[in-house]
């Protein structure tokens, strides 16, 4: 009688450790979101006739999410790196106005399925969202301009994480070139087990703002999420501002999404789970 017990009772934990593969999850860490030593440092110059500024952020909007472990299920995560770039020449000056900036950041990620015999899949979505804007304070002209991104992955990939550059904004009166790019990176061959990736974005971008002893030069900005610092210019380094745009949904973003490709069979749990449970019974008889 206790023999057919104690088989009953094997028989139940190693149905009940069916379910777990299910009830697991697959994971995205976003370990780190960083500025490295190449992104130029913020600051805000103001002379009273000659302006300038230039500031970035980074953040991260999602991660640590998961999802159960069932073929074709996804999870995402989702950072954040925001900047904005202003020259403006005021009235009463005799010079023009010319700025740069360096963006150069990276973004450190793990990847975790609870069990290694799960395989998954990674795709990166890149986009940069914001505006080159010129608003007309004189009759001197203002530039703006955004190069290509460079985009790189520890990892390899095909698809790109790279993105063009904009042709210059060159105006004397008030206009606006809007920023919407994307792209789309995917790790290449399955993975399983924990994996560590690391992305680096690299790009420039420039401004300028001209002479006009008695009106003084147009404003030129990059805006690519932050409203700018420097209280002497006008709505064109402001959201909405001149360029009509919504602030949090600007920027340059990367989406990362894990997708769940195969996951063990229920067999291999129950022969795992029927393993485990008999043990105790071999080692009894050992001592027998």
């Amino acid at each position: 009688m206790s023999r057919n017990i104690l088989r009953v009772a094997l028989a139940l934990a190693a149905i009940a450790i069916i379910p777990l593969a299910n009830a697991s999850a697959i994971t995205i860490t976003i370990n780190s979101i960083t500025k490295n030593a190449g992104n130029t440092a913020n600051f805000n110059t103001n002379n009273a006739t000659n302006d300038g500024e230039w500031a970035s952020a980074t953040s991260i909007i999602s991660s640590g999410a998961s999802t159960p472990d069932v073929v074709s299920a996804s999870v995402q995560a989702k950072t954040r790196y925001a900047a904005v770039l202003g020259s403006d020449v005021q009235a009463a000056n005799f010079a023009t106005r010319s700025d740069s900036a360096n963006t150069n950041y990276s973004v450190v990620f793990t990847i975790t399925p609870d069990f290694g015999a799960t395989t998954y899949s990674v795709q990166i979505d890149t986009s940069r969202l914001g505006a080159l804007v010129i608003r007309n304070e004189g009759s001197a002209n203002a530039t703006a301009q955004i190069n290509a991104v460079a985009g790189t992955l520890s990892n390899a990939f095909t698809g790109t994480l790279n993105l063009a550059g904009l042709p210059q904004l060159n105006s004397n009166s008030t206009a606006v070139t809007a920023i919407n790019q994307s792209a789309s990176a995917f790790v290449t061959g399955l993975l399983s087990g924990a994996q560590v990736f690391t992305m680096n974005f690299t790009w420039s971008q420039s401004t300028s703002s001209g002479n006009n002893v008695l009106n003084g030069g147009d404003e030129g900005v990059v805006l690519l999420g932050l409203a700018g610092p420097n209280p002497d210019f006008g709505a064109s380094d402001d959201y909405p501002g001149t360029s009509g745009r919504t602030q949090a949904t600007d920027g340059h973003f990367a989406v990362i999404t894990a997708r769940i490709e195969s996951v063990p069979e229920p067999g291999t749990w129950l022969l795992l789970g029927l393993g485990l449970v008999g043990l105790p019974l071999v080692a009894r008889r050992r001592k027998a």
